[in-house]
């Protein structure tokens, strides 16, 4: 009788890419963009070959990266836009500050990698979409003008919480958050 193939567990694979992926944040992190796939296989204490089958090109590894890093944006939805948009503008500006996404958007604008943009425009399309249905849910509660334009409110949010920690190399301060928030509200909130 034979034994049927060993299959190996999931959570090896998982442990695998998590590894990868981490290895590839911590170079971001740390403003180093131009590893090698062995530099990222060394990183994650994972063999050169199954980094090369897995992920043989810069792009994959950058992509592995960014499911893992945009994974964490959390919109709120309680249904009370304006806390949401306080709470969202808060989220944004500490996420949008750490040192991984300054190298992310500073290598997206300077098109230093090929398709390097489009691929973080992948990743930040699914929280651009959470963010578009908070909006929307604000236009049919009431809260929000009914000719609110959901790409209007995310260009004016994200904008100068992206641009600061770019420009300065630090995060936006709570007060020029809060203003963010503030400019917002005044130009799209419905009118009693």
């Amino acid at each position: 009788m034979s034994t049927p193939p060993r299959r190996r567990p999931g959570g090896r694979n998982a442990a695998v890419r998590l590894a990868v992926a981490h290895a590839v944040l911590s170079y971001l992190e740390q403003g180093q963009p131009d590893f090698s796939v062995a530099d990222v296989a060394a990183r994650a204490g994972v063999h050169r070959a199954t980094v090369y089958r897995r992920w043989p090109t810069r792009a994959a590894l950058l992509g592995e990266a960014l499911s893992l890093q945009y994974s964490r944006v959390t919109v709120p939805m309680t249904g009370d836009f304006v806390a949401d948009l306080r709470t969202l503008s808060h989220r944004l500006a500490h996420y949008l500050a750490e040192p991984v996404l300054r190298t992310v958007n500073g290598m997206a604008i300077a098109d230093s990698e090929p398709g390097f943009g489009a691929l973080v425009n992948t990743h930040w399309e699914p929280v651009k979409q959470r963010m578009t249905e908070m909006i929307e849910a604000g236009i049919r509660n009431g809260q929000l003008r009914r000719d609110t334009d959901p790409d209007a409110i995310i260009r004016l949010l994200v904008g100068p919480l992206l641009m600061t920690p770019l420009f300065t190399q630090a995060g936006a301060t709570q007060e020029q958050i809060d203003q963010t928030a503030d400019a917002i509200l005044r130009a799209f909130l419905a009118r009693p």
